[in-house]
């Protein structure tokens, strides 16, 4: 490698409906990959890079004065970048060309599950696109939740080799919205004095991959079996789907809901409904094994129940497999009645498996610059 110094440009977008970067995963993803980029030492520079967006319509909520990010018109960085990372922002074809003119190195770095978002499209005759428009990268990474779906899918649309990447994350949102919503000191786990508990999911219910239907019946089978244990379940990202018949057909015959221990809730922001709301988080995913609000609960050291073969391999949290809701089930019941007694280990546990996500971690950083050289060398083309 000789002594030149990169500097990496990140395609960024916002629009009326992102208006903060921790509102959803992929904003929070493209900080960190900021981060362990900026931690290559043949690494100068990293910024943020936008096109056809106006800047005066940047919300200020955004949060890039929190972190440090430079955001930069491609005209203004083009001639000086050596390469252009696909975010949250499609490379069309006239930035492809731009590039390809000046020999600058383009990745595609997918963080979402892309087949089955553009499954769904077909399936429900959506109008807007699938994210591939015929370019081949330079590189083409993957995070490790969506190898499994995702990998042959993303390789053979874009021509290139598909490299899988660890997945990045630190407290850092998680920490900084706790401070603004005046719950820092009260967001982490507190044993419930009359040892009822009230259970909460944060499935987005936007996908198939993250849905709170069978969160929904798991709470069902566990209050049938024990009600005197079970105060609330709070299932969150629901409310605009209420009235949905295939959801009223199946919560209008629950025992929970009948007795008014069930509630559909809108969105809210994690850290201040964890702190008022919540004693034991459960979780179910369908092909999405980790993400952002797992390790939000792991961090604030909620007792949380799971599906995640990746999260039960690091053997936190309880674990149900597949769509197994009486296991399910047992497992909120067990924690409910163990949790405290083991919580001690197992926070010692969460902590170990948080580390090996931290973007500064020494492992994550030599992974990061192993596949930033396959790059420059030219070895993911096929």
């Amino acid at each position: 490698m000789d002594d030149h110094k990169l500097r990496i440009g990140i395609t960024f977008i916002w629009s009326d409906t992102i208006k903060h970067l921790w509102s959803n995963g992929l904003g929070q993803n493209l900080y960190f990959l900021y981060q362990i980029l900026m931690a290559q030492p043949n690494v100068e520079d990293v910024f943020f890079v936008y096109w056809n967006n106006d800047i005066n319509n940047l919300s200020k909520d955004m949060g890039l004065d929190d972190m440090g990010v430079k955001l930069c018109d491609i005209g203004d960085v083009i001639d000086s970048m050596d390469i252009l990372i696909e975010g949250s922002c499609r490379i069309d074809p006239p930035q492809a060309e731009m590039c390809r003119q000046r020999g600058i190195k383009t990745i595609i770095y997918r963080m979402g599950d892309s087949m089955i978002a553009d499954s769904e499209k077909f399936v429900n005759k959506e109008e807007h696109g699938t994210g591939f428009i015929g370019l081949q990268y330079d590189g083409a990474w993957l995070i490790p939740q969506f190898m499994e779906t995702n990998h042959d899918y993303l390789q053979i649309m874009t021509k290139t080799r598909v490299r899988e990447v660890p997945h990045l994350w630190s407290p850092f949102f998680f920490d900084l919205m706790a401070e603004r919503q005046g719950c820092k000191d009260t967001v982490k786990y507190k044993s419930p004095e009359n040892h009822k508990y009230r259970i909460a999911t944060f499935e987005p219910n936007i996908s198939m991959v993250k849905t709170s239907m069978l969160s929904t019946v798991i709470c069902e089978q566990a209050y049938r079996w024990e009600p005197e244990v079970i105060e609330h379940a709070f299932i969150l990202n629901t409310f605009e789907h209420k009235d949905v018949p295939a959801y009223v057909n199946v919560t209008g015959r629950m025992d929970i809901v009948k007795m008014g221990r069930l509630s559909t809730e809108t969105r809210f922001i994690a850290p201040g409904f964890m702190s008022a709301y919540t004693d034991l988080i459960l979780s179910h995913q369908w092909g999405s094994t980790l993400n952002y609000a797992f390790y939000e609960a792991l961090y604030a050291e909620y007792p949380f129940v799971h599906n995640t073969p990746l999260l039960h391999r690091a053997d936190v949290g309880y674990y149900y497999p597949d769509f197994d809701a009486y296991e399910g089930a047992r497992q909120v019941l067990y924690a409910i009645h163990h949790y405290d007694e083991e919580r001690e280990d197992m926070v010692k546990k969460n902590k170990k498996f948080l580390e090996t996500l931290d973007p500064l971690n020494p492992y994550n950083i030599k992974m990061y610059g192993d596949l930033l050289q396959d790059v420059l060398d030219g070895k993911n083309r096929l």
